[in-house]
């Protein structure tokens, strides 16, 4: 009687680790899978056979590497970006480098295409590593989503003969983020006052031409009429796609209020509209204070769509000021039309001819939107005067060298003179030391508003005062080298 033949990888258990037969070069070489059970460690043993393994019939498959799947991406991708005006950045191509990077990362240089030949087991085994790393699965399926596309590239060029679509599993469901949420117009107006004028000013030229945050950096003060006056246009200055360098129409009441806000507070210097720091921080403090749910820039842009959906404009034509390609992605993400409004929408876009009884029971309040028609003033940190210079307590402890907490403690709680904080220098302020036991009360602390108890103290009035944002690095992404993905 013959033997039994085992179509499976070839394993064998040593000291409780199943080891696997693989073949190098056409020798076999018994490595260790690092699994104590034969289901995954033949699991295991597949993914390997699968990097090794040439798909018949096409011998230049065989060979199709992972690094020559994203370096071709990459590089079709930065051809087509010069073709555009020199001024227009490389974020498409800089995007695709990051997520190159995160991948090779994990399935090295070499990896065959092979691997998603036949199912989605090798970008589940990505996922998991990944989630390891505390990255949101967002993050996560936009990795994906580059690799996806990479697939797709070698399909076309016949390195590839596999479904890409197997490189994002149809059940991975990364969720709606935190940035795809829609601030209402009620909780804008809350946050208002709590933003410096220039990210307040910020926020407002989102929402009025739905501005993404690279197009916020470029504004330029030029780019805004002389005299904000609806009808006109604002230049947005996108570069992600050909669609994002846009000429949004400015056309309601809300948006030139909006706009007259961003020309009274925006305080960027010479042409530039804003000041660099993105407002990212400010909007997260400002959501705490404002006990309303996190919003972020992405954010508002999204309220950028949905309040023009609101108002009653057509799906296709908020599609076009978001810069989109097409409809599909602001309807399943940036603005959807709620469910309440589906009746009302249809009666505005159907002739009252054939819709008689419903438009004279339609009430008036059912199609009015409450819009915005004031907006408060931005938060002005206090101002600091020191031998005729005014400046935020932020920026004298940056200058000075004294940390900004024992300035607080001095200034605000003890209530002495900016000058006289100054003066004590570095020393810490909670020591109990004679360098400000002279500013002390018996009661121990002053008044946090002294008044007319302290005369000397310089009037306050009202600046702002931006901090330098963070030289911080995503930990999601991985530099390359200059000279591609090798």
């Amino acid at each position: 009687m013959g033997r039994h033949r085992h179509d499976g990888p070839r394993l064998r258990l040593r000291s409780g680790i199943y080891y696997a037969t693989v073949y190098d070069g056409g020798v076999p070489v018994e490595r260790s899978t690092g699994e104590r059970t034969r289901t995954a460690a033949e699991a295991v043993a597949r993914s390997w056979a699968e990097q090794t393994e040439a798909p018949r019939g096409d011998p230049s498959r065989a060979s199709a590497t992972l690094n020559d799947a994203l370096d071709a991406l990459i590089s079709d991708t930065r051809a087509k970006a010069r073709l555009r005006s020199p001024e227009r950045s490389l974020e498409t191509v800089e995007f695709y480098e990051c997520k190159a990077g995160t991948l090779l990362a994990f399935f090295g240089h070499a990896a065959s295409l092979a691997l998603w030949t036949r199912d989605s087991s090798a970008s589940w085994r990505y996922i998991e590593w990944r989630r390891q790393t505390e990255v949101s699965d967002r993050t996560i399926k936009k990795e994906l989503g580059a690799l996806r596309t990479a697939l797709y590239r070698a399909k076309e060029r016949g390195a590839f003969g596999g479904d890409p679509d197997l490189a994002v599993p149809s059940s991975f469901d990364a969720g709606v983020g935190i940035s795809s949420r829609s601030p209402t117009r009620d909780e804008f107006v809350a946050l208002v006052p709590h933003l410096t004028p220039d990210a307040a000013a910020q926020a407002a030229f989102i929402i009025a031409t739905s501005a993404e945050m690279a197009a916020v950096g470029r504004a330029r003060r030029s780019d805004l009429p002389a005299r904000i006056k609806a009808p006109c246009r604002i230049e947005i200055r996108g570069s992600k796609t050909d669609d994002r360098h846009r000429i949004v129409p400015v056309v309601t009441d809300e948006q030139v209020l909006l706009l007259e806000f961003v020309k009274r507070h925006a305080q960027g210097e010479n042409d530039n509209l804003f000041r660099s720091e993105p407002p990212n921080r400010s909007l997260e403090r400002a959501c705490i204070k404002a006990k309303i749910e996190h919003v972020t820039p992405h954010s508002l842009r999204h309220a950028a769509g949905q309040w023009l959906l609101d108002l009653g404009t057509p799906i296709e034509l908020v599609s076009r000021i978001l810069g989109h390609a097409s409809t599909s992605i602001t309807e399943k993400v940036y603005a959807r039309i709620k469910q309440e409004q589906v009746g009302d929408r249809m009666l505005d876009a159907l002739d009252p001819k054939y819709t008689r009884a419903a438009t004279r029971a339609r009430k008036k309040s059912e199609r009015t939107v409450k819009t915005l028609t004031r907006l408060p003033e931005p938060r002005h940190p206090e101002l600091h005067e020191v031998d005729g210079r005014a400046l935020t307590l932020d920026a004298w402890a940056a200058e000075s060298g004294v940390p900004k907490s024992t300035l607080y403690f001095r200034v605000v709680l003890n209530g002495i003179s900016m000058k006289q904080a100054l003066a004590m220098g570095r020393a810490s302020s909670h020591s109990g030391g004679t360098s400000h036991l002279a500013t002390r009360t018996t009661a121990g602390i002053l008044p946090r508003n002294p008044g007319t108890e302290r005369p000397d103290l310089a009037p306050r009035s009202n600046v702002v005062s931006l901090k330098t944002p963070r030289n911080t690095v995503g930990h999601d992404r991985l530099e390359l080298s200059a000279n591609g993905l090798r």
